[in-house]
């Protein structure tokens, strides 16, 4: 999953960035360090959304076959906005570009709520 991005899946999202961990090596140890940072969230059309890591939570322990123990990541934009589930560039510092499944989970006076889940 090394490379550059051919757009978000089903999004339309940038040709121009790259991805700079492949998905299937993330862990929630990569996360944890990041908790409360910003990550830039790329929309189809160039627009930019900053979203705020509010928890990294392991789900439980890794089947036999499974590659890592498997963990979600919730983030909290603006309240009122609302994001269609999809696949998404999603950029931090630190991490670099991920290109993940995002869905919105919720919204609320203090923000709407956006997860990703690993297996």
């Amino acid at each position: 999953m090394r490379g550059t991005l051919k757009g978000a899946a089903n999004n339309g999202g940038p040709s121009h960035l790259s991805m700079n961990l492949p998905l299937e090596s993330l862990e929630a140890a990569h996360f944890g360090p990041h908790l409360h940072s910003p990550f830039r969230l790329h929309l189809p059309g160039g627009e930019q959304v900053s979203l705020e890591l509010i928890e990294v939570k392991v789900l439980g322990h890794r089947r036999t076959e499974a590659i890592r123990d498997p963990f979600s990541l919730t983030f909290q934009g603006e309240a009122g906005w609302r994001l269609p589930q999809g696949i998404y560039p999603l950029e931090h510092e630190a991490i670099g570009l991920l290109e993940i499944f995002l869905t919105q989970v919720g919204d609320g006076k203090n923000g709407s709520l956006v997860e990703a889940i690993f297996t």
